[in-house]
């Protein structure tokens, strides 16, 4: 056995626990594994006909030789020993490191990872075959979803129809959303720092342990201020969606003068005035802890606190006046004369929307397939990547000889540096192995797909926003 095989061995017993001696007798035939091998002879130097001291010696006299030869008779021609193909060579065992990074991957672990991948399969192949859907859609009206240039050109056709007065009057309405954002935005900012000065509450007020009663509340306003950060990042996450207006607004143009217009467009803000008043309830349970509290030196927290409240609440309306009265100038935006808004404005922002709705979709899938804690792991995800490695007979069989019954196992040697080891649960063979590989794949497809259709929105956005900004 070569010193390079040795070394593999040594790894495989030690990291596995294993016993040579155990791994010898398992081996068929028992004792060595290369015992009775064919081509195994003696060892090099050793005579075939050695005598020992002592041995008997019986003298073999020659043949007698004949004194008239016999005759000569030729040998019959026989034929030529047919030409067997020769047998394919094995293929060779992957280089291994002395000492390898292993990852060992369990029979539970695959097994809560199948069970996620059947739940979360069939919504990831049906949003990317809506996605396929749309592209291909756009591809027939002769769209080049990814051609900015093109974009940009079409609209300043569209916009040098539109009448100068009215294109005015939409880009201020523009400019207030942005400006009504981002003070809402300051705000929200403001109040997630006051985490950090009432995590010093007790170094500010002197609160020891040995203070029971007052430490302990104390902590219930940190508790409280808990949800409030929580409430806060909840509003937060909806103002990218309302500071990009013309992709929810796009469906207003054909709603000029009816009660649908203010519906469609309320209903855009609707959520952000529910989580706003969960974070107003959350922050009224600080303010009222820090007055029960009564140090006078949280009493100018509890005051900031207050104003914050008054000045959030006055941003939120501030961002749905103006979202309203954007929806309300995009939908009457006249062209030249007096005349109806230009239909290839109305397709441009409608094919815009399209995009930006499949990306809404992508991104609630991709945010449920992240829920899945089987899906966290990330280093059993890595070792499923294709290609997960060349399989390695040999340890596979030495491993499967040491393990009394349990699951079937198989090793992959990634790189001489890296193998993995799979426990496959029961019932599971080995090209199950390598289905669930490619399986893991595409939800990595499905992720660029998500992170390439947000990236197409948001192009979008910035061309047909660059165009009405002020």
């Amino acid at each position: 056995m070569s010193g390079s095989t040795v070394m593999q061995d040594q790894w495989v017993f030690d990291a596995f626990g294993i016993n040579p001696a155990d791994y010898a007798a398992a081996a068929p035939g028992g004792g060595s594994p290369n015992e009775g091998a064919p081509g195994v002879g003696p060892a090099a130097g050793d005579a075939p006909n050695q005598i020992t001291p002592g041995s008997l010696i019986t003298a073999v006299p020659p043949a007698p030789i004949p004194l008239t030869p016999a005759p000569h008779k030729p040998a019959a021609p026989q034929p030529a020993p047919s030409q067997a193909a020769a047998p394919p060579a094995a293929a060779p065992e992957p280089a291994i490191d002395p000492s390898p990074i292993f990852t060992i991957v369990s029979d539970e672990q695959l097994g809560r990872l199948l069970k996620t991948l059947d739940q979360v399969e069939a919504k990831v192949q049906d949003a990317m075959a809506a996605d396929s859907a749309m592209r291909a859609g756009l591809k027939r009206r002769n769209i080049d979803v990814r051609d900015k240039d093109a974009l940009a050109k079409r609209l300043d056709q569209v916009l040098l129809a539109i009448d100068p007065q009215a294109m005015k009057d939409l880009r201020t309405a523009k400019g207030l959303v942005d400006t009504a954002g981002d003070g809402l935005r300051e705000t929200l900012i403001e109040i997630e720092t006051g985490k950090e000065r009432l995590l010093n509450l007790k170094k500010l007020t002197g609160i020891s342990r040995k203070d029971d009663g007052v430490d302990a509340e104390a902590h219930e306003i940190a508790q409280h201020y808990d949800l409030v950060v929580q409430s806060e990042k909840a509003v937060m996450d909806i103002l990218p969606e309302l500071l990009s207006p013309f992709a929810w607004a796009s469906g207003v143009l054909e709603l000029l003068g009816t009660d649908m217009l203010k519906d469609k467009v309320e209903g855009h803000y609707k959520e952000l005035l529910a989580k706003n008043k969960v974070l107003t309830t959350q922050l009224d349970k600080v303010i009222v802890a820090l007055h029960k509290f009564g140090r006078e030196e949280t009493q100018t927290e509890r005051e900031h606190l207050e104003k914050l409240v008054t000045l959030k609440d006055e941003r939120v309306t501030h961002l749905t006046t103006a979202c309203t009265n954007f929806a309300s100038d995009l939908a009457s935006l006249p062209a030249k004369g007096g005349g109806a808004t230009p239909a290839a404005l109305k397709e441009i922002l409608d094919n815009y929307r399209e995009v930006d709705e499949q990306r809404k979709k992508m991104a609630m899938v991709k945010q449920e397939i992240e829920k899945n804690p089987a899906l966290h792991d990330d280093e059993m995800l890595k070792s499923l990547q294709p290609p997960i490695g060349t399989f390695d007979p040999k340890l596979t069989n030495k491993l499967a000889m040491t393990r009394a019954g349990g699951s079937a196992t198989f090793v992959y040697v990634q790189d001489p540096g890296h193998v993995t080891v799979f426990h496959l649960p029961s019932g599971m063979a080995q090209p199950d192995l390598e289905g669930i590989a490619a399986r893991v794949n595409k939800l990595k497809l499905f992720d660029a797909a998500v992170h390439d259709t947000a990236a197409l929105a948001e192009s979008w956005e910035s061309t047909i926003d660059s165009e009405f900004s002020m």
